[in-house]
């Protein structure tokens, strides 16, 4: 990829991309959409009723707040059928809008987009809203995830407690 600008409709082919890799518990495309260097981190915030722009997990509980390592350890577990919280997976949809780009260099870009994702399992269906940070770095391959921090509208888990799927 070269280092011309790039727009939003880039960006939402990428994020697409993303959530058709999500919804198909495709776990090896979707974790291929993410960088390889140090710096990566996927964050969930805590579920609260206070503002959570701010929090970091270094000084806050979150949900989640994986680096590269722990987010290919995410990605094996979910994979294995003794994974029983999604044994039988559950069904997703990743309903992404509201796309922005907030700032491009040559090689980075800060984005945001609102996000509902809708998880339906046993009989049930969740929808978990939320507004979506995320750093994303051109590669010669394409776009890559560096971070990706989900601010969840939530002030609690809903009727299926646990986190277990990825937003």
């Amino acid at each position: 990829m070269t280092s011309t600008q790039l727009n939003r409709l880039d960006v939402e082919d990428f994020l697409f991309h993303e959530a058709d890799c999500l919804d198909r518990w495709d776990m090896d495309g979707w974790i291929a959409l993410w960088d390889t260097g140090d710096d990566v981190a996927y964050e969930v915030t805590p579920t609260s009723e206070v503002e959570v722009s701010d929090l970091q997990p270094e000084s806050t509980m979150f949900l989640i707040a994986d680096n590269r390592y722990r987010l290919e350890q995410r990605m094996i577990r979910m994979k294995k059928n003794s994974f029983h919280a999604e044994y039988h997976r559950s069904r997703t949809r990743h309903m992404y809008g509201h796309v922005r780009i907030h700032a491009q260099t040559d090689t980075d870009l800060d984005i945001s987009f609102n996000a509902a994702v809708y998880r339906t399992k046993d009989e049930k269906t969740v929808v978990y809203p939320s507004l979506v940070k995320a750093k994303l770095r051109k590669t010669p391959e394409g776009l890559r995830f560096v971070k990706k921090r989900i601010e969840l509208d939530l002030e609690r888990l809903a009727t299926m407690g646990a986190l277990t799927i990825l937003l």
